[in-house]
């Protein structure tokens, strides 16, 4: 049995006809319609208009160039030319080469495990170092740049230091202003192992341990570099902050070559310095690589965790539109039941019903929602029904005020008269005529409800694990991204968009049902 009947059917037929063209002719009316279709266009697409997925703290995603870099279009402008994209140079194992070893060590390159055993109770010590082949570095802004080792580990009272060791084989001044000897122009880059401080925090297991060495993350304060440096040229003012060695290892064009060295002793730190016989070292190669990381990226660039920022921004209108509908929904229907039952009871149920509204149109309503965030679990339904909760005042007062007109109207009285009871009154005869009023302001209340989230967001309330564009304002303010404007600027104009787009379509649906705005065509 179909829902209406088929005279019903065809009534609500016509009645959709006569609005659509009356919508369709009002020029405003339809510019918002565009803008609204073209953002659901995106929200629905958006797997599609990226590869990858936004981060969360339930999932990271992954990094894939320096922090606030630049758009990829950007480098059609000639001072942006030649900033290099993420480029990872794959370092083989398979073709490595030993190009020296002392002490004793046990090489085995087809399995590439070295192990180390120590044959007397003295200080004792044994190296290898695997030449891994050269590559070529074609732009001439300094990267950031990123090596990392990936190993197996077996250990008993042993010392281990892993070095990456970077030679230029260009010509190259800001090389021989750094080290005491330019003929020896090899750069060391150092870890100590086990590792503590800065430089890194890997922990030696019998499972694959991971080490990163991030030209800006975790370069050390205080490095302690071989007899080759000059330190004083290495470190700022005062010996506080050390230089970028990115400035220094990819200062220009060049071709370049990477060594890996492993160190094993005997003797570990402590109070005193104690060497052990019989300590012992197995050390299993598994993947060794080199990321430089783009000054340039994608659409957007990335933002400050080196994460996509097109892709927080596409993600983002699904959470905007969710959001804003959802909350105008859920408010106006709260406004449409309170405004009806208010006004047509009327007499003391209508003072005390009004005097709530009034008490809760006083509350100022952001510190309410701040602390509600913040003593429950922030996430986007909570929002939304946050929003929604305070957002049905105005709008049931307007209902109120238009039901205390429709209840002394004849049909009213005729079905009163009929034997109908109040509530098939309130459903049947007054809901449906309030309906287009509420249907305007709920368009209307969209643009609050988006703005609101975005507020939250913004103020570090939101949803942790939702792609906002509040949050992505948060990120450019809170973490140093203001001067990236290309990062905050997008978000703020969807926001801006979005909302003037509701705000179009709300006006001209108010135009169309309000006897008062409508206009012949």
């Amino acid at each position: 049995m179909s829902f209406l009947s088929k005279p019903k059917r065809e009534i609500l037929k016509r009645r959709i006809k006569s609005f659509w063209m009356d919508f369709s002719h009002n020029r405003i009316g339809f510019v918002g319609l565009i803008i609204i279709l073209g953002f659901v266009v995106v929200g629905i697409i958006a797997p599609l208009l990226t590869p990858f997925q936004p981060t969360s703290q339930l999932f990271k995603a992954p990094q894939l160039a320096a922090a606030y870099s630049m758009p990829d279009w950007f480098r059609i402008f000639p001072q942006y030319s030649d900033l290099n994209p993420t480029l990872s140079i794959k370092l083989d194992l398979k073709k490595a080469e030993v190009a020296n070893y002392t002490g004793p060590i046990s090489i085995d390159m087809d399995r590439l495990n070295f192990s180390f055993a120590a044959t007397e109770d003295a200080k004792q010590t044994a190296s290898v170092t695997l030449d891994l082949g050269n590559f070529s570095y074609e732009y001439s802004a300094p990267p950031t740049f990123t090596m990392h080792v990936n190993y197996r580990m077996y250990y008993n009272r042993t010392g281990v230091k892993v070095y990456f060791t970077v030679k230029n084989y260009t010509a190259n001044p800001l090389w021989d202003d750094v080290l005491l000897d330019p003929t020896n122009a090899e750069m060391l880059i150092y870890v100590y192992k086990p590792a503590s401080g800065p430089v890194a925090n890997v922990t030696l297991t019998n499972s694959t341990s991971k080490l990163n060495i991030d030209s800006f993350v975790n370069f050390p304060r205080q490095p302690v570099m071989s007899s080759l440096y000059k330190p004083e040229l290495l470190l700022g003012e005062n010996g506080s902050a050390p230089i970028d060695p990115a400035r220094i290892l990819f200062s220009q064009k060049g071709v370049y070559g990477i060594k890996l060295k492993i160190e094993f002793d005997n003797i570990r730190s402590g109070p005193p310095d104690r060497t052990y016989l019989g300590a012992f070292g197995d050390l299993n190669l598994q993947t060794v690589g080199l990321t430089i990381w783009g000054r340039v990226h994608g659409i957007m660039g990335t933002d400050a965790g080196r994460n996509d920022a097109w892709t927080e921004l596409v993600y983002g209108v699904r959470i905007s539109l969710m959001v804003g509908v959802l909350a105008a929904i859920i408010a106006t229907s709260l406004g449409i039941l309170y405004g009806v039952t208010s006004g047509y009871l009327g007499g003391f149920a209508d003072e005390f019903l009004m005097r709530v509204v009034d008490v809760l149109l006083c509350i100022p309503v952001l510190p309410i929602l701040l602390i509600l965030t913040r003593y429950f679990f922030a996430n986007v339904y909570l929002v939304v029904v946050l929003i929604a909760i305070f957002g049905w005042q105005g709008l049931s007062r307007v209902i109120r005020s238009r039901v205390l007109t429709l209840k002394e109207m004849s049909f009213i009285e005729s079905a009163r008269a009929s034997g109908a009871s109040d509530s098939y009154l309130m459903v049947r005869h007054l809901i449906p005529n309030v309906l287009p009023v509420a249907m305007a302001a709920m368009v209307l209340a969209v643009p609050g409800a988006i703005i609101t989230e975005a507020a939250l967001s913004f103020l570090g309330f939101g949803d942790p694990n939702a792609p906002t564009w509040g949050r992505m304002l948060y990120g450019a303010y809170q973490l140093g991204g203001l001067p990236a404007w290309w990062v905050w600027l997008p978000p703020g104009l969807a926001i801006t968009v979005i909302c003037i787009g509701f705000v179009f379509i709300g006006h001209a649906i108010d135009e169309i049902v309000n006897p008062r705005l409508r206009r012949r065509r």
